[in-house]
């Protein structure tokens, strides 16, 4: 559906009050995206730190270069 479709019977109030309320929801949405983002970095450093203290052989240069799915199959194979 496009925009039109959807504020087409709408009063010019009641689309004042759907648009302030999608802009809400879509600021919502961003926070969740970039809190996930934060949180998923955080965990990719946390895992760069685990594999230095058990295996300090890994440049911290070729850890970062490396996928989060990468970084656990090795902190699992050490």
């Amino acid at each position: 559906m496009n925009i039109n479709e959807i504020t087409m019977g709408m009063t010019p109030q009641e689309k004042e009050i759907y648009f302030r309320h999608m802009e809400k929801r879509h600021a919502e949405e961003a926070e969740k995206v970039e809190d996930e983002k934060n949180r998923l970095k955080s965990y990719k450093e946390s895992l760069i730190e685990d594999i230095l203290k058990i295996q300090p052989d890994y440049s911290l240069d070729y850890l970062k270069k490396l996928t989060t799915r990468s970084l656990e199959r090795i902190y699992d194979y050490i």
